[in-house]
């Protein structure tokens, strides 16, 4: 049952995570790309990539702490290393 609630706020992190990067992207990376008229969407990109690359790592937590991951990762362990004995 733990695993069912770690699962669950894992995930809550990962939305609340999501929301932070729309809510910053449409409050301070596009007025200040319409503002200041940047040639470039390098700062968008930054910011975006930022948010986004936090959002990769939390979902990637949430993979590693996956049960059906984890019974696969035991599967192909004692598939191709444990029976070489």
């Amino acid at each position: 049952m733990f695993d069912v609630f770690h699962a669950l706020g894992t995930y809550l992190i990962r939305y609340i995570l999501y929301a932070c990067s729309r809510l910053l992207n449409m409050l301070v990376t596009r007025p200040l790309l319409n503002n200041f008229r940047l040639n470039s969407n390098l700062f968008y990109y930054f910011l975006t990539g930022l948010y986004g690359t936090l959002n990769y790592i939390n979902s990637f937590h949430i993979f590693l702490n996956n049960y059906t991951s984890t019974l696969l990762v035991h599967h192909i362990y004692n598939r191709f290393f444990a029976a070489q004995i």
